[in-house]
């Protein structure tokens, strides 16, 4: 790992742990045990290095999904969109606490630098549903809602289930992988028997 990519991963475990206004340059120079100008030789204050770390947490996100998977099917297309994503969480755990904190902010630290990324993730939801033979009522789909729907479920469904409340089910209780695969399939499952028509 480089030191650019070690700042990276610090930086990003740390916010996703304490939040952005939490964090000071100086916390991220003690846990990397680096000198304050080796971080300011790389990112030139916390704005632009929280502003990476969303940039990278995106990109992982969109890295592995391919649109061209399929051109035909819908419903293809939508279980591979969902598998990445619970498969990303897999790789990428503080990736939910990271979004959720952000949300909870009402995007209060998101730049206008961060909006293609986000615009992106609800473009493959749009393109997706215009594969799919849906319902009548749904022809006109909101894509913000059901992209909510998708990463509200996932992230929810998960945080429940991995926490140390007594809450979930034991069978998936903190087994991020069978936690993932189990609300893959109902997620998919559910969306496809609401919104598309049967055949």
């Amino acid at each position: 790992m480089t030191t650019k990519e070690q700042i990276l991963h610090t930086a990003t475990q740390e916010f996703s742990k304490l939040g952005y206004n939490a964090v000071s340059m100086n916390d991220l120079v003690k846990k990397l045990k680096l000198n304050k100008a080796t971080i300011y030789y790389y990112f030139k204050d916390k704005k632009t290095l929280y502003e990476e770390v969303l940039k990278d947490a995106l990109g992982k996100v969109s890295l592995d999904f391919d649109l061209s998977k399929d051109e035909g099917d819908g419903k293809i297309l939508l279980k591979s969109y969902i598998d990445n994503l619970c498969f990303n969480i897999e790789k990428n755990p503080y990736l939910i606490a990271l979004g959720l904190r952000e949300l909870a902010n009402y995007g209060a630290n998101i730049n206008e630098n961060i909006l293609p990324l986000i615009s992106k993730q609800i473009n493959y939801v749009d393109i997706i549903f215009s594969k799919l033979d849906l319902n009548s009522e749904f022809e006109n789909i909101n894509t913000y809602a059901f992209s909510s729907l998708i990463h509200g479920t996932i992230h929810n469904f998960y945080v429940i289930h991995m926490s140390k409340l007594a809450l979930g089910t034991e069978e998936l209780k903190q087994n991020d992988k069978k936690t993932l695969d189990y609300i893959s399939n109902f997620l998919f499952q559910i969306i496809i028997n609401a919104v598309c028509k049967e055949k």
